[in-house]
């Protein structure tokens, strides 16, 4: 990799970082996030199976219990040793059939 390119990559990724931090304060204002430490948005599961208010992935491991809370995400919670703080992992519904946004949390 030439300097030129290696410049050119490392603006893109500092662009991207910017860019990410504008998003996480725009989100940060909704009710689903505020008051979280940590919202961590990793991963995009598809083929994930919806049955009997549980979620599954495409090879049928279970992910989440409890029914889809209003009609956007799935939670599957934990509270922490002070009882006061909650971690754990949503997993939000997209528009496509069975395809799923996984974010870590921590409250």
């Amino acid at each position: 990799m030439t300097n030129k390119e290696f410049i050119k990559r490392i603006y893109h990724i500092a662009t991207l970082e910017i860019k990410l931090k504008e998003l996480y304060s725009k989100i940060s204002q909704n009710d689903i996030v505020s008051g979280c430490t940590t919202f961590n948005p990793y991963k995009i599961l598809s083929n994930c199976i919806e049955e009997n208010n549980c979620l599954y992935d495409s090879d049928g491991i279970f992910l989440a219990s409890g029914g889809l809370v209003d009609n956007l995400y799935y939670c599957k919670q934990y509270v922490g040793d002070s009882e006061d703080d909650f971690y754990g992992t949503i997993y939000f519904k997209t528009n496509k059939q069975g395809q799923f946004i996984v974010v870590d949390y921590c409250c």
